[in-house]
């Protein structure tokens, strides 16, 4: 149950701060995408699963686009990033990435090429 709460309010407060346009905050949380997990800053023995942690940015990263999308814009890296990521084909992580860039792409903040470069 807490960790149900927990998540949720995560969850809002990074759809306020695109709502607020902290692009700065966002960029930050975008960095973190291709970080490996290390294991520092925190308890050796307890669970932290960065696989968890990848998949609640993309959920939260499409409702934004969705809401503020010039403010998770700059995420279009990240997001291609794990799209294309053979090494790690969640099929979660890769269907909100893939959601939240199709609302870039509807919304302007972001043009989609095809093979051939046009959009």
């Amino acid at each position: 149950m807490w960790t149900r709460v927990y998540v949720g309010r995560q969850h809002i407060a990074f759809v306020r701060l695109a709502l607020l346009g902290e692009v700065d905050t966002i960029e930050a949380f975008g960095a973190q995408v291709a970080r490996f997990p290390t294991g520092l800053f925190r308890q050796q023995d307890a669970p932290f699963y960065d696989m968890a942690g990848k998949l609640w940015l993309m959920i939260a990263t499409d409702q934004a686009a969705y809401l503020a999308p010039n403010s998770v814009a700059s995420l279009q890296k990240a997001m291609w990033g794990l799209l294309n990521d053979a090494a790690f084909p969640h099929v979660l992580i890769r269907a909100f990435a893939q959601a939240a860039l199709r609302k870039l792409a509807d919304c302007g903040a972001l043009v989609l090429l095809d093979s051939k470069g046009r959009p």
